[in-house]
């Protein structure tokens, strides 16, 4: 646990970061209680409970559940509509060109060229 303190010190020292010991907690799973709070003196934090929410997903000892999943699947759709709307509003495809052909429009050509005996672009 002391390497896990020094790990934190050299991360401040060289990001410039400082760990906000008052918001971190321990979760500690091992039987012995009294290690798991001198291991939180050791690093200045306090010991946490399971369970807990972590970005929204409730973490415990027991296999996540499908419906545990779901607030975070939820906000990845919603970021892709989000990113699906600015994209339509603008006429762009994910390679930001404009679409100015409808998908008939590029059949009819393809089939007139083959009938023309040009290759299709």
């Amino acid at each position: 646990m002391r390497n896990l303190l020094f790990l934190w010190k050299m991360f401040e020292w060289v990001l410039g970061l400082k760990i906000n010991t008052k918001k971190t907690e321990l979760h500690y799973l091992g039987p012995n209680a009294n290690r798991a709070n001198r291991l939180a003196d050791i690093l200045g934090c306090r010991v946490g409970n399971l369970p807990f929410r972590y970005l929204g997903v409730p973490l415990h000892i027991k296999t996540l559940l499908k419906e545990d999943w779901n607030p975070i699947v939820n906000r990845i759709e919603n970021r892709i509509e989000s990113w699906k709307a600015k994209l339509l509003s603008r006429g762009e495809t994910h390679t930001g060109q404009l679409d100015t052909f409808e998908p008939s429009v590029i059949l009819l050509h393809n089939i007139q060229s083959a009938t023309m005996g040009s290759e299709p672009h």
